[in-house]
């Protein structure tokens, strides 16, 4: 038997992480050379609509300390809110990462490149996967430290809350004012 290159493996590796935490892709959302945005049909159900990048982990990425790390990133809504905009939005701010070969870093607020019907969301905060299973937020068994990171739309308001009081302050009102982070008209 002819083992797969070593890339391969990783990409079969990352991509059935992402099938198994995300559900399988259904559409290819956009696309260029670097890598795809893809709907995904899966957890947390059918009322939600998932979009993932897909190879974007074949391009590495250099933490402050050196360390090499490769990242896929995910956006969800409410399956209402679901629009062009979203894929499009994750692709070019996966395409503008890729470009200036910084990875995204867990609490950074992105400014999103597109206006999303029916809301006024135009920023959004990188966060771990926590809606969905424990462990999708790391690949396991790659050769370079593979991340899955959450991009979540937030309000002005929660922009601010971040900016001034922190990630776990904005947790803290989440969690007390009961916040559907999929309700990108909150």
């Amino acid at each position: 038997m002819v083992e797969a290159p070593m890339h391969q493996r990783a990409t079969n590796t990352i991509q059935e992480h992402m099938d198994r935490h995300f559900g399988p892709a259904l559409s290819i959302e956009c696309c260029d050379e670097m890598f795809e945005v893809v709907r995904r049909h899966g957890p947390p159900g059918p009322e939600v609509a998932t979009w993932t990048t897909r190879g974007m982990s074949r391009h590495e990425f250099r933490q402050k300390d050196g360390t090499r790390v490769c990242f896929e990133v995910v956006v969800a809504s409410y399956a209402r809110f679901a629009c062009h905009e979203l894929p499009a939005s994750l692709s070019l701010i996966g395409a503008t990462l890729v470009a200036v070969g910084a990875g995204p870093r867990q609490h950074e607020i992105l400014t999103l490149p597109f206006e999303i019907p029916g809301s006024t969301m135009r920023c959004a905060l990188v966060y771990p996967p926590t809606m969905w299973d424990d462990d999708a937020g790391e690949v396991v068994g790659t050769d370079v430290p593979t991340f899955i990171a959450w991009i979540i739309p937030l309000s002005e308001a929660e922009r601010v809350l971040v900016a001034t009081r922190g990630v776990s302050a904005l947790e803290s009102f989440w969690e007390d004012e009961q916040v559907d982070v999929l309700d990108l008209g909150r």
